[in-house]
């Protein structure tokens, strides 16, 4: 479970920094209006990834939209599987993490022992779902 400081699921100041979006489920839904501000704004300058997890493409909430964003948005990438996490590239990146409690709990740790600090998470729970 994580104890330590909450940080809001809100952008980063410095735009410039890649961000990384990791929703489980309708963990999606505070990504949402940030990813479709991004595609209004035309904005390219800064890198954003969505890794996106649900146990089924028809439980995916979104993912339509999602995907006609990727269309529209050279700057942002759909990543459906965290499979190739591993092989990332990603400079300095913000990360962004929604979904169950234990799910955000157990990521920010893992993303904590990465050696990622916790002022570049941004993490919100949702209960009850």
């Amino acid at each position: 479970m994580y104890l330590g400081r909450a940080a809001s699921c809100s952008p980063h100041n410095d735009r410039t920094r890649p961000a990384v979006f990791i929703a489980g489920g309708i963990g999606i839904t505070p990504f949402m209006s940030m990813l479709r501000q991004a595609a209004h704004d035309q904005q390219r300058q800064q890198s954003l990834t969505l890794l996106y997890s649900n146990r089924r493409p028809e439980d995916a909430a979104f993912l339509n939209e999602l995907m006609q964003l990727t269309e529209h948005n050279a700057g942002f990438r759909l990543v459906a599987t965290m499979t190739e996490m591993a092989m990332s590239k990603a400079s300095c990146p913000v990360f962004y993490a929604a979904g169950p409690p234990a799910m955000v709990g157990t990521l920010r740790e893992t993303l904590n022992r990465a050696g990622v600090d916790d002022d570049d998470i941004r993490s919100e729970d949702f209960v009850g779902y």
